[in-house]
Order: structure tokens, then C-alpha cells, then sequence
């Protein structure tokens, strides 16, 4: 009865560890949000993975598709963003595994999608979710 339990134990902790490896694996960076006390700007933290690889690691945020701040040096012409927008944001590594976008927002109370892209190595891993500013 002993070694039936065993196998039993054994089999639950294999498949355990087997079905928290796949589900609860990150695939993408992780995204944490709030506002900021006095100010009211949105702050979006974006966690990530250290790794060793080089280049990187760079850092990109987007709003509804749209570039409002990166920490990638290469970024083409065409897609930084304007004036206005480079004013209202700012994008930094704050540690090594976490990028931080303060957004100071409009007076809208539309609800964005925020993206923050993870540059390391050779390739982008990214996360999104949507925000809506209550007053």
C-alpha cells in the first residue's frame, strides 16, 4: 500500500510541476500600472526576465499602436514620437529588469492599450493591457 502512495505522490508532484511550467510560465514581460498621488500621471512598470544577452536589454512603450517612448538607440526616424508626446512621457530602466513609463495624460478619460515591448539580444518579447483613468 506504501509504494502505491508513493507512485501516487510521485505522479501528482511530476504532473504538478509540469502543468505550473506551462501555464503559469510568463510569455512576455509583466506589466503593473497606478497613478501617481499628487500628479495623477499613469506609471507603468514592465517587468522582465535578466538575461545576459547582448544588445539589450532596450525598452519600448506604445499607446493604442503608437510609439510615446523608447530607450532602443535605433529606433528609425519616422517612428519617434512628436514633440507633444516626447513632453508628456518618459521611458527609463529602472533596474536592471524593470522599464518605467510615466505618461502624464489628457484630460480625457478615454481607456488606452499600453504595450511595453523588451528588447534582449536578438529579439522583442511584449505585453499589453488597457488602462482607463478614473478621477
Amino acid at each position: 500500500m506504501d509504494a502505491r502512495l508513493t507512485a501516487i505522490a510521485s505522479l501528482v508532484l511530476v504532473l504538478s510541476t509540469s502543468v505550473t511550467g506551462f501555464w503559469f510560465t510568463p510569455r512576455g514581460p509583466q506589466i503593473y500600472s497606478c497613478l501617481t498621488y499628487t500628479e495623477k500621471n499613469l506609471r507603468v512598470d514592465c517587468e522582465f526576465p535578466a538575461t545576459d544577452q547582448i544588445p539589450g536589454p532596450y525598452c519600448e512603450f506604445k499607446q493604442d499602436g503608437k510609439i510615446i517612448g523608447t530607450t532602443y538607440p535605433n529606433t528609425p526616424s519616422y517612428l519617434i514620437p512628436t514633440l507633444e508626446v516626447r513632453r508628456r512621457s518618459n521611458v527609463s530602466l529602472v533596474s536592471p529588469t524593470i522599464c518605467r513609463l510615466t505618461w502624464a495624460p489628457m484630460a480625457d478619460e478615454r481607456s488606452y492599450t499600453y504595450t511595453c515591448r523588451v528588447y534582449q539580444g536578438s529579439s522583442w518579447k511584449e505585453n499589453s493591457m488597457a488602462f482607463h483613468q478614473s478621477k
